[in-house]
């Protein structure tokens, strides 16, 4: 949230093609409004050194079966709108919403109720869905549904990173905090 006082931070802007993000890109140096294209804080934008997205956004994953899920669902969600751009249809602009703020208060473990499932809105913005029901074609295509699927269920009995480190920092302070992610970044 503190860096969505950026100007060039948040969810990007939309595009027409690539040729327009590089152009656009590009112009945010060469206008000063940031000192290189390494300070272009998007939540997700074109890797400059692989022909790959890089997602910004989610730096608290503390052990390598949270990144494996996050990257299938990463893989999922950019997979998606492809798919639809290569069916035919064009993909339509969509506003900025307030699922960027829901996603970052809406805890998905602690301080809610256990009865109620962490839940998020669709990417479409309508009506917000369990997060582990939510099903991902683009996952079950790339072979991943089972596995992601599996990590995701886990999510709301054990928290995710950052409630981890919530928690620890609420019960033992920095120093618990700081063992929190020491054992857990470092056990295989």
């Amino acid at each position: 949230m503190i860096f969505s006082r950026w100007p060039v931070s948040g969810m990007p802007p939309s595009f027409r093609d690539e040729a327009d993000y590089d152009r656009r890109v590009q112009h945010l140096p060469e206008s000063g409004l940031i000192p290189d294209t390494g300070r272009l804080y998007w939540q997700a934008r074109l890797s400059e050194r692989h022909p790959t997205f890089e997602v910004r956004c989610l730096d608290v994953q503390l052990r390598v079966d949270d990144e494996v899920m996050f990257a299938g669902l990463i893989r999922a969600l950019v997979e998606t709108p492809l798919g639809e751009a290569a069916a035919g249809p064009r993909i339509r602009r969509r506003p900025r919403s307030a699922a960027g703020v829901h996603a970052a208060r809406g805890p998905t473990r602690s301080e809610r109720p256990p009865d109620r499932p962490a839940r998020r809105t669709t990417p479409r913005g309508r009506r917000p869905v369990p997060a582990p029901e939510r099903r991902h074609p683009a996952l079950e295509a790339a072979g991943g549904t089972r596995e992601v699927t599996g990590l995701t269920h886990r999510l709301p009995q054990h928290g995710t990173g950052a409630d981890r480190q919530r928690t620890a920092l609420a019960c033992g302070g920095l120093e618990a905090t700081l063992d929190l992610i020491t054992s857990e970044s470092t056990t295989p």
